[in-house]
């Protein structure tokens, strides 16, 4: 098989700067609200549930957290510190998601369940430390930053009383919350700490601040808006394409007993290399790679009844990822998706909401200025894509 050029393992990296100025940096910020706790009595998986929603896109997230990853048994444990605990993880676990792009790119009403591996011990006194953004490290000890200007205790605290102050872990508080006061009070035998008054960004009565969390108020939301990590864009693009193709196609022989992509010829991957310095070049490698998407042939890994009515390469790969490995390959079907959807719709005449948005999930800003990055993101986001696909299929083989 034709390579091209000769190898190179240079790395770029673009800067926080050069992502900054492009306006790249931020995500649009997804709004997360309670759906449903399901502590499941007499079953040994507690589950809660998540609305995600980010613009137009909506989907539900369940994580379920088996109860024999505690370290500390589970029966022990008082009701309350259950859900806390089991909210704590799911939100953490989500949130990884989010910030990985491993998530649903149209909207669906079936939920995407994530369960924590049977490897994934979990510490319970991790969680029961509760986390308060309120609070400071002094050489002396904790600070309480909220507290009022009388405080008897002038500000100090410790972690016993953050324990008890009522407003909640800061990964469960909502993120409307606002300017809380808190007050101590001090007697010979005892000492506390509580939220006394509270604003709330949306206009709200926040009177019980400790119901400000998953499953208490109604109106809970976390607003979160994970920051995009600099890619690191590899010059031997197609070098390592040609590669991953066939490490793939190997990967599918030995699970599947047959390739998931043919190649006649060694044109398109010749085609991927050299330069991309007009947008005629671009419309050219974006149509290599978008017929190398097209060849991906899941016939040999899905019966006939689940292929049937299901047409186009893309939809049917989703098929197989959901039978085995729902929920972790969401982010290469998107990549796959947009690839295709740039191919069929680019040039913009008519500068449509699905194609504005394709570019986005490539990182591709619009319009474009530059096309030789705008191909290299095309690339990158091909050759992961199909990493991603070969790990999740060897993984099938253990």
């Amino acid at each position: 098989m034709h390579r091209g050029a000769p190898r190179r393992m240079k790395i770029v990296l673009f800067s926080r700067e050069e992502i900054a100025n492009r306006g790249g940096w931020t995500m649009t910020p997804f709004t997360i609200t309670f759906n449903e706790w399901e502590p499941r009595s007499g079953d040994v998986v507690s589950r809660c549930s998540f609305l995600v929603v980010q613009g137009e896109l909506e989907f539900l997230m369940s994580i379920g957290v088996p109860h024999m990853l505690w370290t500390t048994t589970w029966s022990k444990l008082e009701e309350k510190d259950k859900k806390r605990l089991v909210l704590r993880v799911g939100l953490e676990r989500l949130l990884k998601k989010l910030t990985s792009g491993d998530y649903p790119r149209e909207s669906t009403k079936s939920s995407q369940e994530i369960i924590l591996a049977t490897d994934d011990e979990i510490e319970v006194d991790k969680y029961l430390v509760k986390l308060c953004k309120f609070q400071t490290k002094a050489p002396a000890g904790l600070v309480c930053k909220v507290a009022v200007e009388n405080d008897q205790l002038q500000a100090k605290t410790c972690q016993p009383l953050c324990n008890e102050c009522s407003i909640p872990d800061s990964d469960l508080l909502c993120s409307h919350l606002s300017h809380p006061e808190c007050w101590s009070s001090v007697s010979q035998t005892s000492r506390s700490r509580d939220i006394g008054s509270a604003m709330c960004e949306k206009g709200r009565d926040p009177a019980n601040t400790s119901e400000c969390k998953p499953g208490g108020q109604q109106c809970w939301q976390l607003v979160f808006e994970p920051a995009k990590v600099a890619q690191e864009i590899p010059t031997d693009l197609p070098d390592r394409v040609a590669d991953e193709i066939d490490f793939l196609n190997l990967a599918f022989v030995h699970v599947h007993s047959k390739r998931i992509l043919e190649l006649s010829q060694a044109r398109s991957i010749s085609d991927l290399y050299g330069s991309c310095a007009t947008e005629q070049d671009f419309m050219f490698k974006v149509a290599v790679i978008a017929d190398l998407v097209n060849k991906l042939s899941m016939a040999d890994a899905l019966s006939e009844e689940e292929r049937d009515g299901i047409e186009g390469s893309v939809n049917l790969l989703e098929v197989y990822l959901n039978k085995f490995h729902q929920g972790f390959g969401d982010f290469l079907i998107s990549n796959l998706r947009s690839i295709v959807d740039v191919r069929n719709s680019f040039p913009v005449h008519s500068k449509s909401k699905r194609l504005i948005k394709s570019f986005e999930l490539l990182d591709i800003e619009y319009p474009v200025y530059h096309w030789q990055k705008a191909w290299e993101k095309v690339l990158f986001a091909f050759w992961s894509s199909l990493r991603k696909l070969r790990r999740l299929t060897m993984s099938e083989a253990r």
